[in-house]
């Protein structure tokens, strides 16, 4: 498409997932100027399960005001089971309740939403792609020669934006090398009619991570995810095709295995705590600042959190000119602890237990089974004050 030669705004937000959007959608209900750079806008797949948890969706319903409901009704939501089953490695897995129950959307569909409720609340919703972002002069050099220009950016563009690349001399290299993996396939509902219709969790496949099978109303997300190295992920294929094989789906089709590094900023500012999550008038939110879950890979409900702890912070910074970087880190803190107790936590939750795995994961899934849920569910709800 033809790009203009040049536009401004007070804020220009690089990407439209749920961080962008969530941050674009605060500016501008509290009257800025916002434009939204998105690559595609059609709406596209994402390599992600699309679990809503229960603190997401109460995010959704009191800072954003949008129900499961209104999800359902815009043909967003997949499905909302009420058990999952649990396995240990491949073995034989076993069910529990899940109250309330984990939701599962669509993303395309989810993130093609969340930007028209920003396109009605006045963010200028642009498809371009971004080749580099200026975090001193607020300038975006865009494809064709085009530029956009705010007082502040907010980089929204996930893993390997131009927004994380511009703040690679704040980022020590080892902590942007990749420290996870993730690996995922599609399977229609139409090659699969008797697969199941509630997540369930393969523990430790791969080794310090875990598979997954979501259901959804037309399609079955299939994957595994898991922390090493270059020579551990080259293995991943071959296990995604055994646990396909052990929950009897059909095999995959040739070139629909679709893989994504996964962000970990509990590991990153585990070894550097004082890296920052912007620089002069760049804030990262989401993906493209490492704001994963280190245990559990849900990424949805923090790049809400952190898409409005940005924009809240901006718009501190564009009414009293306070330092939107320091507000924000504060704003943060709570997540951060989240995810420092994560990790320190994750080394004891894959030690390898042999023939004693199974037996050990069932008798602690009786004992502390709600503690787990209200866990993923829940979590640390530190959601800013307006």
């Amino acid at each position: 498409m033809e790009e203009a030669a040049f536009r401004e705004a007070d804020v220009v937000v690089l990407g439209g997932g749920p961080a962008g959007s969530t941050c674009a959608s605060a500016l501008a209900a509290c009257g800025f100027s916002v434009i939204l750079a998105e690559r595609r806008l059609s709406g596209g797949d994402k390599l992600c399960g699309g679990c809503l948890s229960a603190k997401t969706l109460r995010f959704l319903s009191e800072e954003m005001d949008l129900s499961s409901g209104a999800l359902a009704s815009e043909g967003i939501l997949e499905a909302a089971p009420a058990t999952f089953a649990f396995a240990y490695g491949l073995g034989d897995s076993f069910e529990e309740r899940i109250d309330p129950p984990l939701h599962f959307v669509h993303r395309g569909r989810y993130d093609a939403f969340l930007r028209e409720r920003s396109r009605r609340l006045g963010v200028v919703v642009t498809e371009t792609t971004v080749l580099h972002a200026d975090p001193s002069s607020g300038t975006v050099h865009l494809a064709g020669g085009g530029l956009l220009r705010g007082r502040f950016l907010v980089g929204a563009d996930g893993t390997h934006g131009p927004s994380g690349k511009a703040l690679a001399t704040v980022f020590p290299e080892e902590s942007r090398r990749p420290s996870a993996f993730a690996l995922q396939v599609i399977i229609p509902r139409t090659a699969w009619p008797e697969g199941p219709d509630h997540p369930c969790i393969f523990w430790n496949v791969p080794s310090g991570g875990y598979g997954w099978l979501f259901p959804g109303r037309t399609r079955l997300l299939a994957g595994l995810g898991g922390e090493g190295n270059f020579s551990s992920w080259s293995r991943y294929p071959a296990l995604l095709r055994d646990l396909l094989r052990r929950v009897g789906a059909p095999p995959p089709e040739p070139g629909t295995f679709r893989g994504a590094f996964v962000p970990l900023a509990g590991e990153r500012r585990k070894e550097s705590p004082r890296i920052p999550s912007g620089k002069e008038r760049l804030l990262l939110v989401g993906d493209a600042a490492g704001f994963v879950h280190p245990i559990t890979g849900e990424g949805v409900f923090y790049a809400h959190l952190s898409g409005l702890c940005a924009a809240r912070s901006i718009a501190a910074a564009l009414t009293e000119r306070v330092n939107p970087l320091e507000r924000y880190e504060m704003s943060l803190a709570g997540m951060h602890a989240e995810f420092a107790r994560a990790a320190r936590a994750k080394c004891w939750l894959h030690l390898p237990l042999g023939p004693l795995g199974k037996p050990l994961f069932r008798a602690a899934f009786r004992l502390g089974g709600a503690s787990f849920v209200r866990a993923v569910h829940w979590g640390t709800l530190s959601i800013p004050e307006k």
